[in-house]
């Protein structure tokens, strides 16, 4: 104890007391479920560490203990996110955080420990900055203006969809069956040459999260073209998983998928638009800059416990390049059985 200060492993007993303390102070990354879920669908223990001071929570460190044949062993926070990372009202309470989960480490032979979002300065933990990019955007209330605020070239092509819309070429549904995305986000998945994730990872997700989680499809005559995943959190509208089939170019389903999400955020009182992150030099990366969205580096900090190099689990990595390569040209049944065994370890 320092100051007042404890740090103990949260347990069940603590979730609500957790995300009520995340509600005001985190992300929607350090929320409890996906913990649970992670451990519920993967095996990958969570190992939450609660900081309190006279019985008050003050800071917290979600992380999922990720064993790996393949990649070894390492505490992420939090793997299976795009976020995470430490929460604390002191830089003397993150600091104790950080050395709680360096002593979880040693405990349990973890290689590294990494961090989806920065905290501060620490002694013994390197940064990483040059492979993700995230994209976010204010929400602008008026139809008009927020059409107007996109660039020329893909506002054209968001009233091309409008008009296919307007004729019935196109439909939308929110609250839409999870397992038929999955079908189709499968199928994207394999022609980017990655490992899907198990079907009923989004049923635990759906069953922590609840209303903050929705999904949304765009059809053309019935046949699925494009679809999300949103998560909500605060006056924060997550685009999460996301498919666009190649047969949605014609009537621009894909860009009509996103217009249609930020009319509904808008409708809601959303104030910010998050459309994930994306690698560098990637079709995906591209296409978010058309919309004017303008790329932020994301900063991922390691502390690599025995030294040596910092991990290098993306598709720049030229071993993960030709595994890619191979993956795209796996039958569908294949890549749909072997994706959710693999997955796990791409924490």
């Amino acid at each position: 104890m320092t100051n007042g200060l404890t740090i103990r492993r949260a347990g069940p007993e603590d979730a609500q007391r957790w995300d009520d303390y995340v509600a005001t102070s985190g992300s929607f990354f350090h929320r409890w479920g996906w913990g649970a879920a992670a451990q519920s669908v993967y095996g990958h223990e969570a190992v939450y560490l609660l900081a309190e001071r006279g019985g008050r929570i003050v800071g917290g460190l979600p992380l999922i203990d990720r064993r790996s044949c393949l990649l070894g062993r390492a505490l992420i926070s939090v793997g299976f996110t795009t976020g995470g990372g430490v929460l604390a009202e002191r830089q003397s309470d993150g600091l104790a955080l950080l050395e709680a989960a360096e002593g979880e480490a040693r405990d349990r032979g973890a290689g590294y420990i990494e961090l989806r979002s920065p905290f501060g300065t620490a002694d013994l933990w390197a940064e990483k900055t040059d492979i993700y990019e995230g994209f976010e955007t204010a929400i602008i209330s008026d139809e008009a203006d927020r059409l107007k605020s996109i660039p020329r070239k893909k506002r054209a092509d968001i009233r091309k969809a409008i008009a296919a819309a307007k004729n019935g070429d196109l439909t939308l549904s929110h609250n839409e069956d999870l397992g038929l995305f999955w079908q189709h986000f499968a199928i994207a998945q394999r022609d980017l040459g990655t490992p899907v994730f198990p079907a009923r990872w989004l049923t635990s997700l759906k069953a922590a999260f609840g209303e903050d989680m929705s999904c949304t499809i765009i059809r053309s005559n019935d046949a699925p073209l494009a679809g999300v995943v949103t998560y909500r959190h605060r006056r924060t509208y997550h685009l999460y998983h996301a498919f666009v089939s190649p047969a949605a170019r014609r009537t621009h389903a894909g860009d009509y998928l996103y217009w249609s999400m930020m009319g509904k955020a808008a409708s809601e009182g959303i104030e910010t638009f998050d459309l994930g992150r994306s690698k560098r030099g990637t079709g995906s990366h591209a296409y978010k800059t058309y919309w004017g969205f303008v790329p932020q580096p994301l900063i991922y900090q390691y502390r690599m416990m025995n030294g040596g190099p910092l991990p290098n689990v993306n598709p720049h990595n030229p071993k993960f390049a030709l595994f890619a390569a191979g993956w795209k040209h796996l039958p569908l049944p294949v890549a749909r059985h072997l994706g959710p065994v693999l997955a796990g370890h791409l924490a």
